[in-house]
């Protein structure tokens, strides 16, 4: 299967399962594949938002409403059907959580080897959707805001280092082996192809679209037709999607003492 560079692990953990279910005999169908991935995920993530909120000093009935509200947001659903970006949200959700905990403490040996692990775990959550990389951002402002800054910036750097240097190890690895990428210029010009400025085999998209994608990205997930209406904007032919027209040709017989009726038929 083509493995493509927004989440490489998302598909190909659906493949895995796939064929480990056909191993055995059993013929499970793809989209249950996805589902139950989605939901197990899920769950976890629930649980380290939870913690998360009642870490912050929220009281339990807070941190069940705000959970709440979140996985029952447009976009844990909607994305809950045939993609798996569920298991790098899940990823995240615990990171954040464990950086909260990991922030109170502001004496001591630095915990780097805590640090590092969850650089690298930021990485494998990139490889399940390219985005989380933005995430680093949030885990460098928990660990800086509040504490003593010389304590937060060396953590932050320790993070973030561990972080790029895992994405990258990420990105040669599964370019390498799973790709079949010969080349670093082969390996960036399947991980970088939509940006296109570094190996300039496609044509780039202006920084104004790459920031109205994050936008949009993050309106998307809490209200609901962001998509729908950016898609109209984008492509007009969804207009004409559900339109319906009265047709001459397809009218149906006249009524009993009256004229005849025009036929209504979905627009093609």
């Amino acid at each position: 299967m083509p493995t493509f560079s927004n989440a490489p692990f998302s598909y190909h953990l659906t493949l895995l399962l796939k064929r480990a279910a056909g191993g055995t005999g059993l013929e499970v169908p793809t989209l249950r594949i996805f589902q139950g991935i989605n939901a197990l995920v899920s769950g976890l993530g629930a649980a380290a938002l939870f913690l998360t909120i009642r870490r912050f000093r929220g009281a339990p009935y807070w941190a069940f409403v705000g959970t709440a509200l979140v996985f029952v947001s447009f976009a844990v659903w909607y994305f809950a059907n045939g993609e798996v970006h569920h298991v790098g949200l899940a990823i995240l959700l615990w990171i954040f959580y464990l950086v909260s905990v990991l922030r109170i403490r502001v004496t001591g040996p630095l915990p780097v080897a805590a640090l590092v692990g969850l650089g690298f775990l930021n990485a494998v959550a990139v490889f399940f959707h390219q985005e989380h990389f933005i995430f680093g951002l949030a885990v460098v402002t928990l660990l800086l805001v509040g504490r003593p800054w010389r304590r937060g910036l060396s953590e932050s750097l320790i993070y973030a280092a561990a972080g790029s240097v895992g994405t990258f190890l990420l990105i040669y690895l599964v370019g390498s082996e799973l790709v079949g990428a010969r080349t670093l210029r082969d390996i960036g010009a399947w991980y970088f192809w939509e940006l296109g400025y570094l190996v300039h085999d496609y044509a780039p998209e202006p920084p104004w679209m790459i920031g109205a994608r994050l936008v949009k990205g993050q309106l998307t997930a809490f209200l609901f037709g962001v998509q729908v209406i950016v898609d109209a904007l984008r492509y007009p032919g969804v207009w004409q999607i559900g339109q319906v027209k009265v047709r001459p040709d397809r009218a149906g017989p006249a009524p009993r003492g009256g004229p005849r009726v025009g036929g209504v038929a979905p627009a093609p």
